[in-house]
C-alpha cells in the first residue's frame, strides 16, 4: 500500500518538523504496525520520521541506487540512477 503524504508535507513550513512528524505519524498509525515505510526525500525530515517510527517498532527502508554520470559532449552531464535494492535502516 502506498500512502501519499505530499499534501501534508506541503502544508507545513520548513523547520516545523515536530508538528509535521506528529501529523504523518497519525496517518501511518491508521495502517497498524505490520507495515514497512519507505523513507526518501528531504534528509532531516526522513531522520525525524525514522526516529519516531523506530520508537514504535515500525520497519523503515531506504532505496539503494547506482549513479552513472556521462558527459554528453556539450559540456553537460547526463545522470542516470539505477535502482539496486531496498535496505532496512538498522
Amino acid at each position: 500500500m502506498i500512502v501519499n503524504l505530499q499534501s501534508i508535507v506541503r502544508f507545513y513550513k520548513k523547520n516545523n518538523f515536530f508538528e509535521l512528524t506528529k501529523k504523518i505519524n497519525k496517518k501511518i498509525k491508521y495502517y497498524g504496525k505490520d507495515i514497512v515505510i519507505h523513507l526518501a526525500g528531504e534528509f532531516t525530515l526522513c531522520y525525524a520520521l525514522l526516529k519516531r517510527f523506530r520508537e514504535q517498532n515500525i520497519t523503515c527502508i531506504a532505496s539503494c541506487t547506482e549513479i552513472y554520470v556521462e558527459d554528453n559532449g556539450n559540456g553537460e552531464d547526463v545522470v542516470t540512477f539505477e535502482f539496486v535494492q531496498f535496505r532496512e535502516y538498522e
